[in-house]
């Protein structure tokens, strides 16, 4: 169940981190493209490059600051770990429905394999400390599970059908 919740909140990770890194990509290479091909094609004493250039330039002033901030705060960084941790959330979510739906007779097999799922997800938790889930992605990824699990939340007392914020502390609030 938490798996699962966890493998949206990092999904929701991915997403968030490949719109801004592709958009400082996209943006660090156009300005600078429009500016030199502006320049290339009416000449250096022309008008219109003048008026390139002061258009252009807060919008390389603004994208040397967010990528300043996106190499302090180690986005691409953030990002490889957030595929890593969604890849092993949706991996130990798989191998827990398949321990639970088809159970092996003998239960020292069955004990062994839980206690391997177990470590793992406790490694993977541990990971987790250094990347600062916030309790509002905590709220969003209950949220989804309960939703898809089609369980009553214990805060509201209602199975959430949708992704709506609600006022609950437990699966709203974001």
């Amino acid at each position: 169940f938490h798996c699962f919740g966890y493998g949206y909140i990092f999904q929701k990770r991915i997403k968030w981190y490949l719109r801004y890194i592709n958009a400082l990509k996209f943006f660090g290479i156009i300005v600078p493209l429009i500016i030199g091909a502006i320049a290339l094609g009416y000449g250096v004493n022309n008008n219109i490059l003048i008026y390139a250039i002061i258009i252009g330039t807060p919008f390389i002033i603004l994208q040397l600051v967010i990528s300043t901030l996106s190499i302090v705060y180690k986005w691409d960084d953030e990002l490889a770990y957030s595929f890593e941790a969604s890849n092993d959330y949706n991996y130990l979510y798989d191998e827990f429905r398949k321990l639970f739906n088809y159970p092996t007779q003998n239960s020292s097999q069955l004990e062994n394999r839980f206690d391997i799922l177990i470590t793992k997800l406790n490694s993977r938790e541990q990971q987790n400390s250094k990347h600062k889930i916030t309790e509002k992605e905590l709220r969003i990824g209950m949220r989804y599970s309960l939703r898809e699990h089609k369980k009553e939340c214990a805060g509201c007392q209602k199975i959430p059908t949708d992704m709506t914020s609600t006022e609950c502390g437990v699966c709203g609030k974001f």
